[in-house]
């Protein structure tokens, strides 16, 4: 098994072409130590999963957006 990273669509083609087997997927929500950096959200992730559903998502997982993260159509969390 492969696993490979990514934070944009040009490395999630990358990790593709190169066979991974699942792909972690940086980062779904803001995080505290870094509140100025990109992240992606729902809407965006739930596209990204239309090209491979090889995508796990990370960053900003909490408590307080866990229900937002369930709306996440990923079957290998």
């Amino acid at each position: 098994e492969i696993i490979g990273s990514a934070h944009n669509l040009k490395e999630i083609s990358i990790k593709v072409k190169q066979g991974c087997s699942s792909i972690l997927f940086s980062k779904l929500f803001l995080v505290n130590y870094n509140e100025r950096a990109p992240y992606l959200g729902i809407v965006k992730f739930n596209n990204f999963l239309k090209i491979t559903k090889k995508l796990i998502p990370l960053g900003g997982i909490k408590n307080h957006n866990l229900k937002k993260f369930l709306v996440c159509n990923v079957d290998n969390v």
